[in-house]
């Protein structure tokens, strides 16, 4: 197997290493013990770890910037970013020849890159012959400034994004740099994971969730680079039947996925016919809370127990969801065994009981139930059923019961299967009080490598109106998801199965409810999660601002020109965090904090005619452009007339500029009176434009 890892910006092979490079290179070792693994680094394919000319040498930030006049008249490139379009294409013309110059026929390619790598290695994929990409097992790229989930009219019409990885909100729908469309050839989608965190604004094309206000792009080697080393032993499992038996997704550690936070309730039969098994369940129960807090970042459990009809009590939740391992397993040790009469016992009362406690959004959530008799189904008194205690579990999004069967009763293990099955959980079997330590571990175990099921939202919207749902921030911590079935009204019967994590749907009538997603990971194990929907008259998805009001520009000195502006008449359905300034083609050149109402722009040549945008930004995207006024320039009256060669960079004055900003573009204004340069200028732009317009 040969592994090629483009690294990031600013990153080098001595003292600014790639930690995505080697966590990428030493999760798949670990999963691939038995195969033998070639590693090659993109810029240092000959190991001197220095870049020489012609490697790729991922130039940081502060060298994106510059003009190539032929990137100007590309809609594909960006002008102002010549410094970074030379080092992007040098990466991908390194990758793309050192793939087509190796002869390894039987060699199976894994590539792999972050931020600026991502971009280089996709696109690189389509200058690959068929029979390179035939090699391809698997592509990773996290962080991808190109990151695309698919035009909307491509979503719309059932095309799918089956790369689409991370939990990403959907309403930034490119990276900050436009959308590579298409991101990946046909024959690699299945075989392509692309991880955008919802806080990198990178990949989402948030321009407010830059760094350094948000670092979100800088942590995927903690969790989302072992997810990726999972999958690509899943992809070769099936790519390479001959590697089956020496490659093996690994356990992905609680606290190293994506959520930090867990809350596991036990829930404890405490009636007399428990007698001789209750030391082991208090021992068992004690061991497994170490094991939660040894490995969860944020941790609770809690312990209810439950008797029967016509005791004292039929459920009490003897400590709630608590981060105190003392507290809880002095409670454990509480546990009073007596009462019941008949077998079956108000289990029921004990599950609602737990689900009536505050459970944590986001957290992975699992009951643990330990008993040794079955559940009244109606339970007197309460009236509970099986139907109720499951949709109390799915509303809470959802909590997984895996229930732990003490003896061997045919009957309670029907009982605890109804429950399992209908919460995507597990039952297991102690027959012996002996083996009741080995149950919960196992109990434990399972629900550590079952698929996590994420289905975003809340989603809002008018009916008609399309429904962009995602589960992309699903994940399978011992391998991959590889099918999302989904109920969009929560009515039982499955409306929409994919292998893309991203749907569209469209409610023909109200709606308010939950759907539910189900995740199945390769090994055939499922987990389900829900979301909040609401449709119906008068609603909509959620918006973002309108157009800033009074956009001026006006000159403010020899060469600087100051844009002002108003709020927008509505901020949408969130605060408004900042603005961002373009020049009308589109070119971003400043971002500002939403308390800003001004912009200087420097360096804007004499006697040039000058027009820019300002657009408010929500959390639910980029709001309408507000347009200024066309200025022209003046030059000062001791000044001579304007050189006619390419004018100076436009740069944002630094005392208008948030600490959150993009890069310092230059405008490229007025190049020279010649007729024919000025309409090849025109039709650059028109390009531009329309090739915006057509992805959108």
């Amino acid at each position: 197997m040969l592994v090629v890892f483009a690294r990031g910006s600013g990153q080098n092979f001595t003292d600014k290493k790639s930690d995505e490079a080697d966590t990428f290179y030493e999760k798949i070792k670990e999963n691939a013990p038995g195969v033998r693994i070639a590693r090659a680094d993109l810029g240092n394919l000959d190991g001197n770890n220095r870049v020489d000319a012609g490697e790729y040498p991922a130039v940081p930030m502060t060298q994106w910037f510059g003009i190539d006049l032929k990137d100007y008249f590309d809609p594909d490139e960006d002008a102002a970013l010549d410094g970074y379009n030379r080092s992007r294409k040098t990466g991908t013309d390194e990758l793309v020849s050192f793939l087509e110059h190796r002869n390894c026929p039987a060699e199976t390619i894994v590539l792999g890159g972050y931020s600026q790598g991502a971009d280089a290695i996709g696109s690189a994929l389509p200058k690959l012959s068929s029979k390179v990409l035939g090699r391809v097992g698997y592509v990773a790229l996290f962080g991808d400034p190109k990151f695309w989930t698919g035009s909307l009219a491509s979503r719309l019409f059932g095309a799918k994004a089956p790369w689409v990885r991370g939990d990403f909100d959907g309403y930034f729908d490119e990276g900050i740099l436009g959308g590579r469309d298409p991101y990946v050839p046909e024959s690699l989608a299945s075989r392509t994971g692309s991880w955008c965190d919802k806080l990198d604004g990178l990949c989402t094309g948030n321009i407010l969730q830059l760094p350094p206000t948000s670092h979100a792009h800088f942590e995927y080697p903690q969790s989302e680079v072992p997810q990726a080393a999972n999958e690509v032993a899943v992809a070769l499992r099936k790519l390479r039947p001959d590697l089956r038996s020496r490659v093996f997704p690994t356990l992905l550690p609680v606290d190293l996925r994506p959520t930090e936070k867990v809350d596991v309730a036990f829930v404890v039969d405490s009636t007399g016919s428990m007698a001789d098994d209750i030391d082991a369940a208090r021992a068992s129960i004690s061991r497994v809370t170490d094991e939660i807090f040894g490995v969860a970042k944020s941790a609770r459990v809690s312990l209810v127990d439950y008797k029967d009809v016509d005791d004292s009590y039929q459920a009490r939740v003897d400590v709630p969801f608590t981060e105190s391992k003392t507290e809880f397993i002095d409670a454990v040790n509480g546990i009073v065994v007596d009462g019941g009469g008949d077998d079956p016992e108000s289990i029921f009362s004990g599950l609602m009981a737990a689900y009536a406690q505050k459970w944590r959004p986001g957290a992975l959530k699992l009951t643990i139930l330990i008993g040794d008799a079955p559940a009244k189904d109606p339970e007197p008194r309460t009236g509970y059923t099986q139907a109720q205690v499951l949709k109390a579990a799915k509303e809470l999004d959802p909590v997984v019961i895996n229930p732990i069967l003490v003896g061997g009763k045919e009957a309670t293990r029907t009982s605890f299967e109804k429950l399992a099955d209908g919460s995507k959980g597990q039952v297991y079997s102690s027959a012996t009080a002996a083996d009741l330590v080995k149950a919960i571990d196992d109990a434990m175990r399972g629900f550590a490598t079952a698929p996590v099921g994420q289905a975003g939202g809340p989603y809002k919207a008018a009916v008609g109106e399309p429904i962009h749902f995602s589960a992309a921030g699903s994940f399978d911590p011992d391998g991959s998801i590889t099918k999302y079935a989904w109920d969009f009204n929560d009515d039982g019967k499955i409306d929409e199965t994919s292998t893309s994590p991203v749907v569209t749907h469209s409610y023909k009538k109200a709606y308010k409810g939950m759907a539910v997603v189900t995740v199945t990971g390769d090994d055939g194990r499922q987990n389900a999660a829900t979301a909040v929907v609401d449709v119906g008259a008068g609603l909509r998805a959620p918006r973002s601002p309108s157009p800033p009001l009074e956009v001026v520009a006006s000159q403010s000195g020899p060469g600087q020109v100051e844009i002002s502006w108003q709020p927008p008449a509505s901020p949408g359905d969130a605060s408004i965090d900042g603005y961002r300034i373009d020049r009308t083609d589109g070119v971003q050149i400043g971002v500002v904090r939403s308390e800003a109402r001004k912009f200087a722009v420097e360096g804007v040549p004499d006697e040039t005619q000058v027009q820019f945008t300002v657009t408010a930004v929500n959390k639910f995207g980029n709001g309408a452009a507000g347009t200024s006024n066309l200025l022209r320039t003046q030059a000062p009256p001791s000044t001579s007339a304007p050189a006619t060669s390419a004018p100076a960079g436009v740069k944002p004055s630094a005392s208008s500029v948030a600490d959150v900003r993009l890069w310092e573009r230059p405008v490229f204004w007025g190049i020279s009176g010649c007729a024919a340069i000025l309409l090849l200028l025109l039709l650059g732009i028109f390009i531009r434009s329309a090739r915006r317009r057509q992805r959108r």
